[in-house]
């Protein structure tokens, strides 16, 4: 088994494309859990930072089956790095996944009055598979010019 994970981030005029190893392509945006809650952030937990801070994200798509392209809302200045569900801005989370097609072999299951937060009752996942797609792992990588 390998993480779906990056390989390279490029600078392409006003966006950066960024390549990952894929286990199981294609790539695919969905909501992951962060606690109890379902949670899909508009910069898909992606960040971009350079020599003059922060670089405002206005789209993140994905251009091809192992390939996510990030427009930047200005130009890149000096040195810029993609991060992806950093601490500090996603605590962690994302929403780049892979295409897994394994099946869980158990459903989800919530049962009231046993002990489970009430906001553990997620109708999407109540008596159906876990999905078991592989999330991206965590990560800083510097953009090549």
């Amino acid at each position: 088994w390998k993480p779906l994970k990056q390989h390279k981030a490029i600078l392409l005029g006003d966006e950066i494309v960024v390549s990952f190893l894929v286990p199981c392509p294609p790539l695919q945006f969905r909501p992951s859990f962060r606690v109890l809650e379902l949670y899909e952030p508009a910069d898909k937990g992606f960040r971009v930072t350079d020599d003059d801070g922060v670089v405002p994200i206005t789209a993140v798509t994905i251009a091809a089956e192992a390939v996510v392209a990030i427009a930047l809302g200005r130009p890149v200045s000096g040195q810029a790095y993609v991060w992806y569900a950093p601490q500090t801005t996603h605590q962690g989370h994302g929403s780049l996944f892979d295409s897994d097609p394994t099946v869980c072999t158990e459903n989800y299951v919530y049962e009231a009055d046993s002990g489970q937060y009430p906001e553990a009752n997620v109708s999407e996942f109540v008596d159906r598979p876990y999905p078991l797609n592989n999330a991206c792992v965590a990560f800083r990588i510097e953009v090549e010019a």
